[in-house]
């Protein structure tokens, strides 16, 4: 600070104060004076002095100068002030501006350089309830819109006739027309914006609402729900999401209609048929053809279980492929489980005879000789004896009852199968081949069968084969064969072991083996109490070998 400076604030005091109310409520025209920044066109070569100074480092001399210029600053900086509030107005609410500047002026904004809206346009001319009109003319430097007001002027051909003004000159020109209608351009831009946000949600309302089949019929109903008018389109694009919910509100409500009308399996078949879920496409589906549902309905109840449980049994397939596998596995265990069971069984016989001409294995306790083979001594009148004994033949006369003949061979039998089969007894069914006639079986074996298989824990056969017809012995001159009834199903897989009294051609044990193993089974062997012999052998019997 100069000695000047200081001096003349000593002198002259109302400078400093003059300029102290300017920094106090005109600091934006200050600096606007000092640093020549002004917007409006009208100011642009004002001030500009003090560029690169603050205004709070002024000399006493320079504040002089901003005092003695302090009416034209503050009448320019007021007018700045509008023009730059203008000029917000302008960028924000534009269109309210050009239906002032259409109102008050009769000017019709034009493009500088094409961006305006058309349609937005259109909503000025709505707004004002007066017609525009659009005609684009192109140059060699910019394309440019005209845009006619049709009200008190003529349809012009040019932009350079009256009534016309570019959007670049609107502040330039008529700010301060602008400012006398600030709060009415924002009202009318709102409005305007508003009409042409409706424009678009009914345009909207079309393409996702009356386009749409389902929508389409329902958005009345859900207006009438939320006490809006049917006209109130915009309130369903902006609900979409509501709409949808209500729709589908109803939709599931008429399936569940459906469902009560035709039950749940015709509907969840139906479902399933067309590979629908529970989106509105496909309930509305679902509603919609509902004579298909009614026909599925009609099917009888074992048809539409069968159709379910096939499904079931696919799934199953598909999810446990394995499962063949698994039980041709089962198989083969089993098969092989049986192999070891035959090979173990068979393994206990291997020291019996096979029969010469059926192959069968056999072990027969004693050797018998018929009545027609002489000089036969004493222990072979005792094996007669216990044979015609156990056979019960009221044609023989026997010294053995057949209580004792039961016994001991009893006895014997369970010698044998001790001795060849051990502890492998318990896999065993005992079978003893019928007598020609059913009441000589029963009185043979039914006792005999019991007892025996109950003091070896075998299975017991006896009561699954039964003469069905006896047979007419050839002596009485009968020729009929017999009948047996033999329970197929008990006697699949099981291991059998054969019993009969006598082995004489081996015929009717070989028919029976036969038989029974066309059934499943499996025959071990064959046990006897005699084999017929026509000479004598002079060896000791087969029971005391074992």
């Amino acid at each position: 600070m100069g000695l000047m400076d200081w001096l003349g604030r000593v002198v002259d005091s109302n400078i400093e104060f003059q300029f102290n109310y300017l920094l106090e409520n005109y600091a934006d025209g200050l600096e606007w004076w000092m640093y020549g920044e002004y917007r409006s066109p009208s100011h642009r070569n004002s001030g500009g002095y003090y560029r690169g100074k603050s205004m709070y480092y002024l000399t006493y001399s320079e504040k002089k100068r901003l005092v003695e210029f302090k009416d034209t600053l503050i009448s320019i900086c007021e007018d700045e002030r509008l023009y730059r509030t203008c000029e917000k107005v302008f960028k924000d609410h534009f269109y309210g501006v050009c239906v002032i500047l259409v109102k008050y002026l009769k000017l019709i904004v034009a493009s500088d350089n094409g961006s305006f809206d058309k349609a937005m346009h259109d909503k000025i001319g709505q707004f004002l309830k007066k017609p525009y009109s659009y005609h684009f003319r192109s140059s060699t430097n910019y394309d440019q819109v005209k845009i006619e007001y049709l009200c008190e002027f003529h349809t012009y051909s040019s932009m350079d006739g009256y009534g016309f003004i570019l959007a670049s000159d609107v502040l330039k020109n008529y700010h301060n027309i602008m400012a006398k209608h600030l709060e009415e351009i924002k009202i009318a831009d709102q409005k305007i914006r508003e009409m042409y946000r409706n424009e678009k949600a009914l345009e909207e309302f079309k393409s996702k609402i009356l386009l749409d089949k389902i929508r389409s019929q329902y958005y009345q109903d859900f207006l009438k729900s939320k006490e809006k008018e049917l006209t109130d389109k915009v309130f369903c694009v902006k609900h979409l999401d509501e709409l949808d919910q209500f729709i589908h509100i109803i939709l599931e409500q008429k399936c569940k209609e459906l469902q009560k009308k035709y039950g749940y399996r015709s509907i969840e078949t139906f479902k399933n048929i067309n590979d629908l879920g529970s989106s509105n496409s496909d309930l509305y589906t679902i509603i919609t053809y509902e004579r298909d549902i009614a026909e599925i309905s009609r099917r009888s109840r074992q048809e539409q279980d069968q159709m379910i449980e096939d499904q079931r049994l696919a799934r199953i397939r598909k999810y446990f492929e394995g499962y063949n596998e698994a039980i041709r596995k089962e198989k083969i265990r089993k098969k092989e489980a049986k192999q070891r069971d035959v090979d173990t069984l068979n393994s206990c016989i291997s020291s019996w005879d096979k029969h010469s001409n059926y192959g069968f294995p056999y072990f027969s306790m004693f050797y018998y000789y018929p009545t027609s083979v002489d000089a036969v001594t004493n222990k072979d009148w005792e094996i007669r004896n216990l044979i015609w004994g156990f056979k019960a033949d009221p044609s023989r006369t026997t010294k053995m009852s057949k209580s004792e003949a039961d016994f001991d061979v009893r006895m014997h039998l369970e010698k044998i199968i001790n001795h060849f089969f051990g502890n492998n007894k318990k896999l065993l069914t005992f079978v003893c081949v019928p007598a020609s006639t059913k009441k000589t079986t029963e009185l043979r074996y039914k006792a005999f069968s019991q007892d025996i298989c109950s003091e070896l824990n075998m299975n017991n056969a006896y009561g699954y084969i039964e003469v069905y017809h006896d047979k007419t012995p050839k002596h009485e001159g009968g020729e009929s064969e017999q009948v047996l009834s033999i329970d197929s199903a008990f006697f699949k897989d099981k291991y059998v072991i054969l019993f009969d009294d006598i082995l004489t051609s081996g015929k009717s044990l070989a028919k029976m083996k036969e038989r029974l193993e066309s059934y499943g089974a499996t025959v071990i062997g064959c046990i006897t109490i005699g084999i017929t012999k026509h000479q004598h052998i002079y060896t000791k019997q087969p029971i005391d070998t074992i």
